[in-house]
């Protein structure tokens, strides 16, 4: 029978971990040693140290403390806590993978130029309001498009909608008939510049939902209003022939 203990330092010494990671597990009521000596000092049995190998095993494929005391609490089949915790790695490493792909894309639109906070943080929401609508590979397919038609095309396209936005929003206080010619042109040119953004019809219409899903207001950061918002919808329902 073996009978050998251990004092915390001995076993910390043993087991390549620290005093200060024992008293942690004690605390976190995973490992307590079997009693104390006469001078108050912790003193491990046999059988404390095969629970400590216990542990260390555990936490070497991943396990968090919580976890790891609820198995050794009530002991399940090894099998079965290794296949859910490989189920909640692979999820965890699914939502890692879109965390780099959007950083990709943040850094990708960093190269334009310097972006001030508000700015990246603007980017960073239209990102993520956009990966709602859009697929992995719509998201490319618009990446690779706005870096073809370049920065500075860019820029000037959004002075100029912004422009046009002023002059329909403008009609619409005026009481401009939707339908006017005027109107009608605005609208066309702003079709326009949004298939020059986007590039394709696809990715359009998706944006389109994504408009009429989030509202004027939020799709736009407030650049459009709802009641601006739903001018523009009747202008463009007339000039689609709907």
């Amino acid at each position: 029978m073996n009978t050998r203990t251990w004092h915390i330092g001995a076993l910390a010494k043993e087991t390549g971990l620290t005093v200060r990671t024992l008293r942690h597990y004690e605390h976190e009521g995973l490992l307590t040693p079997s009693h104390r000596n006469d001078t108050g000092h912790r003193v491990y049995s046999s059988a404390d140290v095969t629970r400590l190998y216990e542990i260390l095993v555990l936490r070497r494929i991943g396990l968090g403390l919580a976890a790891i005391r609820e198995q050794l609490e009530s002991p399940r089949d090894l099998r079965d806590v290794v296949a859910e915790h490989l189920t909640a790695t692979r999820e965890a490493s699914a939502v890692q993978q879109r965390l780099i792909e959007r950083l990709q894309r943040v850094h990708t639109s960093l190269e334009f130029g310097q972006l001030s906070s508000e700015a990246l943080l603007r980017v960073m929401e239209d990102m993520t309001m956009l990966e709602r609508y859009l697929s992995t590979e719509q998201m490319e397919r618009l990446r690779e498009h706005r870096s073809s038609v370049g920065v500075e095309r860019i820029r000037a396209a959004s002075v100029e909608q912004q422009a046009i936005l002023q002059e329909l929003d403008a009609a619409r206080v005026a009481g401009t008939d939707p339908s006017a010619p005027d109107v009608l042109e605005l609208v066309g040119r702003l079709k326009a510049l949004f298939l020059e953004f986007v590039g394709e019809p696809e990715l359009a219409g998706a944006m389109i939902s994504m408009v009429q899903s989030e509202g004027s207001a939020v799709a736009s950061h407030g650049l459009v209003s709802e009641e601006l918002g739903a001018y523009l919808s009747k202008a463009i329902g007339v000039s689609s022939g709907d």
